[in-house]
Order: structure tokens, then sequence, then C-alpha cells
């Protein structure tokens, strides 16, 4: 080998820990997730300005009588070559999660840009059901229609 491969072989040999760096505390971090997160799911993709990356829908579920459920979403930027992936936003669904009474199973997306989620949501307590749809119309914005 040139001492021009060599040189080359050194600094890879020197960066190549530096990827795994990022993945090294990954289980160390799990092991403080909440046992309630009953899914997580990447979906669609969204854009803002300069900006472009896709959602990450946190569902969780508790109760024993009263299975209840609720929904937090966040706006995750993709990773490029000059940054890593960040996360944007990250929001509970105020209308299911302030005062939980549905239970409900992961939305599902309108289309593949996932802009828009819908699913069916039953009130645990007097068991009537409704159809709920969410548009994501910013990072960190939605609107909730309820039918």
């Amino acid at each position: 080998m040139s001492k021009f491969s060599y040189k080359y072989l050194v600094l890879i040999t020197l960066l190549l820990p530096l990827q795994t760096i990022a993945w090294d505390n990954v289980g160390e971090k799990l092991t403080n997730f909440p046992t309630m997160v009953q899914e997580v799911k990447s979906a669609g993709q969204w854009r803002d300005d300069d900006k472009v990356g896709y959602y990450r829908f946190i569902f969780i579920g508790a109760g024993i009588e009263h299975y209840k459920t609720k929904l937090f979403v966040q706006w995750i930027s993709y990773e490029t070559d000059e940054k890593p992936s960040e996360l944007q936003s990250s929001i509970s669904i105020i209308e299911l999660n302030d005062v939980p009474v549905y239970g409900f199973n992961m939305p599902k997306c309108k289309d593949d840009t996932c802009s828009t989620i819908y699913f069916e949501a039953s009130n645990t307590y007097d068991l009537t059901t409704h159809s709920i749809e969410i548009d994501f119309i910013g990072i960190g914005q939605y609107q909730f229609k309820q039918k």
C-alpha cells in the first residue's frame, strides 16, 4: 500500500467509531421508556419552508375497567449530509388527551403524505362511537374534527 492509502485507512479507522456514538446509549435511554406506549409509527412526509421530514405517531394506552388511549405527534426532519435528523415539534392531541375518555386504535393516514389522519374512537363510559379526523397544517399545528 502507498502512503496515500495508509493515510485514508487511518482516517477511516479513526472516523468509523463516530458513526456509532449516537447509537451507543440508545439502550440506556430505552430503559426509561414508558410502559404505557403501545405503538410508535413513523409515516408520511411534511414540508415547511426549507424543512422536510416525517411524522412520528406515539400511541399510549392505559386503564383497567375503562381502557383509554392518547395520541402524541412529532415532526422529525430528515437527516442530511450537513446535519442529523432533528425533532422539530412534539405535541399532545389535546382534544383526546386532556380528559381521556376514548379508546381507539392507531390512526390511519388518508394519503401518502399523512397530512390527515382518521380513526374511530369509542367513549369508554357511554360507549358512543365518533369519527375523528386530524389535519396537520404546519409544524406543531393541527385541526381536530369530530363527527
